[in-house]
């Protein structure tokens, strides 16, 4: 690794004074690097993570005997969480929302029918991508 590169060795109108504070040489080490770098720090690639397509359909249990549905997944599939909550709510006549990045709250048992709604709006998810984890606890 090379040594420091002075401003002054980059631009050579720019004379370096006689004697150099402390200050002045940071300035320059930092406006040097500023200049070489384009920046100073570099473009930092964030590896995309490699999840498994896979949604997930699971009942969860509430008070008595009413239930909530959970869908986890759809986000692999590029699908819109916000249009496929919508949907969902038009579709059973109940109430949905987005909760967790990758994560539709259905309220009621829907576990039977909503596997067939998703291959039908989205034919992309194909049913071997599907499953159904039956009843879970929160």
């Amino acid at each position: 690794m090379a040594g420091p590169v002075f401003l002054s060795a980059i631009v050579p109108s720019l004379r370096p004074p006689r004697q150099y504070s402390l200050f002045m040489i940071r300035t320059e080490l930092i406006l040097s690097s500023f200049l070489i770098n384009k920046g100073g720090r570099g473009q930092i690639k964030q590896k995309k993570k490699t999840v498994p397509q896979k949604v997930t359909i699971a009942k969860i249990p509430r008070a008595k005997k009413k239930y909530v549905t959970r869908v986890c997944g759809l986000a692999t599939f590029e699908i819109d969480l916000k249009e496929a909550q919508r949907f969902f709510a038009q579709k059973f006549s109940c109430g949905a929302s987005v909760t967790g990045e990758d994560e539709i709250i259905i309220q009621g048992d829907f576990t039977d029918d909503i596997i067939d709604v998703i291959q039908e709006k989205w034919p992309e998810v194909d049913d071997d991508s599907i499953e159904d984890l039956g009843e879970v606890k929160k």
